[in-house]
């Protein structure tokens, strides 16, 4: 019976120091998880933000090639419209010259 007690007993504290050590690294799991919690809604605001930061960009790169795009039309009519000046100037200086020579005869 001694035997009987003893190997009880050495059972008995082989389990609960088993049992001290399955607690032990449930706790170190518990606070795994809770650090992988926090890490997790650390990724979540940050997308948030990198999400609000992409739509701005957005925003903003719309309205700049929207700009653009005015500009250039602008700048495509005034182009035409200076080398339509352009042109009926020299047409104008060319009938200038002819009627000059017409009325006038040519000066050497």
């Amino acid at each position: 019976m001694v035997i009987n007690n003893q190997t009880n007993f050495s059972y008995f504290f082989s389990e609960k120091d088993l049992v001290t050590s399955l607690q032990s690294e449930c706790q170190q799991l518990r606070q795994t998880n809770s650090e992988c919690l926090n890490d997790m809604a650390v990724c979540r605001n940050k997308e948030a933000e990198l999400l609000a930061y992409t739509q701005q960009v957005t925003e903003k790169n719309v309205q700049l090639q929207s700009e653009f795009s005015s500009m250039e039309a602008k700048v495509s009519i005034k182009a035409r419209f200076d080398a339509k000046i352009s042109f009926n100037l020299i047409v104008h200086n060319m009938q200038l010259r002819l009627y000059s020579e017409l009325c006038f005869g040519r000066r050497k």
